[in-house]
């Protein structure tokens, strides 16, 4: 599946978001509805607290934390904390981490 994540910066460029309460990009968007891996690492997405139509998720390995809500074959989204790899501490338990 990394192949289809190469592909894609290939042809249309890497746009991510990166800080905290930043919008999720096209590509970030793309990435999870295709795969429903993290878009930083390619990890599995945990799924954690759930309201409303939406749900946090956190990446398995990088632990980035996403705010994602999907409408039929669209993903919506916003990004929790800051892009790369940091420590989960106090959220380990809602990821089951």
């Amino acid at each position: 599946m990394h192949w289809l994540r190469s592909w894609w910066a290939k042809k249309f460029g890497v746009q991510r978001s990166s800080k905290e309460h930043e919008e999720l990009t096209d590509y970030e968007r793309k990435l999870i509805r295709l795969m429903g891996n993290c878009p930083d690492c390619g990890g599995r997405l945990l799924r954690g607290p759930e309201g409303g139509m939406s749900v946090n998720c956190c990446c398995a390995v990088c632990h980035s934390e996403f705010n994602i809500t999907v409408i039929g074959d669209a993903v919506l989204g916003e990004r929790i904390s800051g892009a790369g790899p940091r420590d989960v501490g106090d959220r380990a338990w809602c990821y089951g981490l």
